[in-house]
């Protein structure tokens, strides 16, 4: 199920990925290869297929990742804003 959350998180990098988070006051250990979240630009039309290069924007990250203190593991869409990172979605 994907909850929308849209709330402020710290991230711990290795290596330029995503190794650890921290949201809503638990601790999450990424358990998978982080995979980066891209967006296009605005004013680009839609029927093109192959946008021209620079106008696609790395905007984030995907990965699962298990808490400190057990349970299940979840899918996250993590954002870098201007108030820095951001818990964008949430996969239980």
């Amino acid at each position: 199920m994907r909850v929308e959350a849209n709330t402020p998180a710290s991230l711990t990098f290795a290596h330029d990925i995503p190794a650890s988070l921290v949201w809503e006051g638990a601790t999450w250990r990424v358990i998978d290869l982080p995979t980066p979240l891209t967006r296009e630009v605005e004013w680009l039309h839609p029927i093109i297929t192959h946008p021209p290069e620079g106008t696609v924007r790395f905007s984030g990250w995907r990965f699962t990742a298990k808490s400190a203190s057990g349970g299940e593991a979840q899918t996250f869409d993590v954002f870098e804003s201007w108030q820095g990172w951001q818990v964008c979605c949430v996969w239980k």
